[in-house]
């Protein structure tokens, strides 16, 4: 708790001393002795100095106010939050009159807030109430850890801080809201604006599902010849996609995936294409699951139907940031097969690293014989850059030979998984979303699993 003099006490200071030194240089011109003008100087300042003592020492007596936080329900990372604090002063006589606090809610440190330091009025048995507005710059778990304020004494004469603990751990969710919007409105034109293609009709798959009367629009092709002869009117075959499958994400969190590209890492890249992805299978009527692998502690979601598994499958990724592990993938592997034992799509979501590729391809083979497999991994835009740079110096032919290297031998890894029959995409981060949705649909429409 540490003590500074208010404004107060130091504008009285400064006017003792003023009117001290103009005393002094009026009894000097008028010829009168100093003694009489620098005692009563002195004697006011003893007073001042005195008042201060008492005024601090009772303001060290004064208890310590407790406030109320209300948060959000939760925090989304890079948008703007509410906060509000209450406090309702005490029943002393100190509080009978409308005072002025000087409060700092000791909010993360990484985050922005509007107002540093808020300026609370309170008023005598009344709950007093302010708001700031917070932004959440990076997803995890975040705590609150209390709050200080500066209290004037009981003459106003000093400042004293004080420290409320009110610690609150919140957890900050990944920012789709560019891709989902408002509880996903608009989520189809988003696919749409992407270049997914157009999800089938209910009714247009391949399954059969009924026989009904013909409508205008209908496809001739789907025309029931045979019963439409019977009934002496126009039946068509309705079909729809079939449903019930499974799509089970196995979600790299190793070092490999802490590479930066357009402000983000691959690992969040990586989250928004199997979001987008979980979104489009669920609206298809299948299961989406995930399995997270290379750090810590390794999650799994069951999977689950429903756009409820949505929020499932935020909140099993929504604090998780790439390690500095080696991808362990036999692991994961065999924790996949213990755990899913029906026969679903596998997304192993990673970036392909020619080093380790033929661990790569054992392990990818396991898979395959009880799953179908698609590997979706991003790929770095500087070799590209690199490759594509005007060569005028032997530095820049040795940046084009190392950049002709990584691309040629990644090549290699995927010819190479492709020829086991194992589905690759390696691609850049604005077209892995609507690749990996138009591979998932492709395979879909022919049964592939």
């Amino acid at each position: 708790m540490n003590t500074k003099p208010a404004r107060l006490l130091l504008l009285l200071l400064a006017v003792v001393c003023a009117l001290a030194l103009l005393a002094a240089l009026l009894g000097g011109r008028a010829g009168m002795p100093g003694t009489a003008l620098t005692g009563a100087a002195a004697a006011a300042l003893l007073l001042l100095l005195l008042a201060a003592a008492i005024d601090w020492r009772r303001g060290g007596r004064q208890d310590a106010l407790q406030f109320e936080r209300e948060l959000p329900g939760q925090f989304v990372q890079g948008q703007p939050h509410d906060i509000v604090l209450n406090f309702t002063p005490p029943a002393d006589a100190y509080w009978q009159q409308p005072r002025s606090l000087l409060l700092a809610d000791l909010h993360p440190s990484a985050w922005q807030a509007d107002k540093p330091l808020l300026s609370l009025q309170t008023l005598p048995g009344r709950i007093s109430r302010i708001q700031y507005r917070v932004t959440p710059m990076q997803r995890g778990e975040a705590v609150f850890e209390g709050m200080e304020y500066w209290l004037a004494s009981p003459w106003g004469l000093w400042l004293r801080r004080h420290r409320h603990e009110a610690r609150a751990q919140v957890k900050v969710l990944p920012d789709f809201s560019r891709i989902l919007g408002s509880e996903l409105v608009g989520m189809q034109r988003w696919l749409n604006w992407v270049g997914v293609k157009k999800l089938p009709r209910l009714g247009q798959g391949q399954d059969f599902h009924q026989l009904r009367d013909y409508q205008d629009g209908d496809d001739i092709r789907h025309v029931d010849w045979k019963a439409t002869s019977r009934m002496s009117k126009a039946i068509v075959r309705s079909y729809q996609q079939e449903q019930d499958q499974q799509v089970l994400f196995l979600l790299d969190c190793g070092r490999n995936m802490r590479l930066q590209m357009e402000e983000l890492s691959h690992f969040d890249h990586s989250l928004q294409a199997m979001l987008l992805l979980s979104f489009t299978a669920l609206k298809q009527g299948d299961s989406v699951g995930l399995l997270t692998y290379a750090h810590e502690a390794p999650r799994f979601v069951p999977p689950h139907k429903g756009v409820a598994q949505l929020g499932r499958l935020v909140q099993g990724v929504y604090d998780i940031e790439p390690s500095l592990q080696a991808g362990d993938l036999a692991a994961a592997v065999n924790m996949l097969l213990h755990k899913q034992k029906r026969r679903a799509l596998v997304v192993v979501l990673t970036h392909l690293n020619h080093e380790d590729d033929n661990e790569l391809t054992t392990q990818l083979l396991r898979l395959k014989r009880h799953h179908l497999v698609l590997v979706a991994s991003l790929r770095p835009h500087a070799p590209d850059a690199l490759m594509a740079t005007e060569i005028g110096n032997s530095d820049d032919a040795a940046a084009y030979w190392g950049a002709w290297q990584y691309r040629s031998q990644t090549e290699r890894a995927l010819q190479r998984l492709q020829a086991h029959d194992i589905g690759c995409l390696n691609t850049l981060p604005k077209q892995l979303s609507s690749e990996l949705i138009n591979r998932y649909l492709r395979l879909k429409r022919r049964h592939a699993w």
